[in-house]
């Protein structure tokens, strides 16, 4: 009768501590995807300002807004950079995932 109870309670524990594991990841998951929408639509916002709206705004007197505005070579450079990016961070993940599921 003892060694159900322990091994009832043993369970128990063990189920409670997989649901707050399963809790804490789904959170986790939830903050990293709500930070990434974040950033995808500030990139966004960013990019359209750098490409048209810079181009079409009167001289601000701010120097760093009327370098912007004078650029015509790194306004589109920059936002056309997270192609490379991008592709070089899924070879890199994919080679990663070679080498640890062939050793």
């Amino acid at each position: 009768r003892l060694l159900d109870t322990i091994m009832y309670r043993n369970s128990r524990e063990k189920k409670e501590r997989a649901e707050e594991k399963r809790r804490k990841s789904l959170h986790k998951h939830d903050v990293n995807g709500k930070l990434f929408i974040i950033v995808s639509l500030l990139y966004c916002v960013f990019s359209i300002y750098l490409i048209v709206i810079s181009k079409m705004m009167p001289y601000t007197g701010v120097a760093l807004l009327d370098a912007i505005k004078e650029d015509h070579h790194y306004s589109y450079l920059l936002p056309l950079l997270w192609i490379p990016v991008f592709i070089m961070h899924i070879l890199k993940w994919i080679s990663r995932k070679y080498f640890i599921h062939n050793a």
